[in-house]
């Protein structure tokens, strides 16, 4: 990985796998209109569902982990 940052890598790959958008599957983001709108709406205090949003194996491990617990429902519309 090149950077011009003066950041260590160690602390920009620590920022990296913290990130949300590096689960998310590519299209998520790719639209400025509605990356812009997400953002809007979340710093307004609203939610946000985005159906389909994580790579597979996120989803997958996430779901798994949830199941565990008995007050997580899934909730669909």
């Amino acid at each position: 990985m090149v950077t011009d940052s003066p950041e260590p890598k160690n602390e920009l790959l620590g920022r990296m796998l913290t990130s949300l958008e590096f689960f998310l599957k590519r299209p998520v983001f790719a639209n400025e209109e509605g990356k812009r709108q997400i953002s809007d709406h979340l710093t307004n205090g609203g939610l946000v569902l985005i159906r389909d949003a994580l790579q597979e194996t996120v989803a997958m491990r996430m779901f798994e982990c949830l199941d565990q617990f008995s007050d997580w429902r899934v909730f669909e519309d």
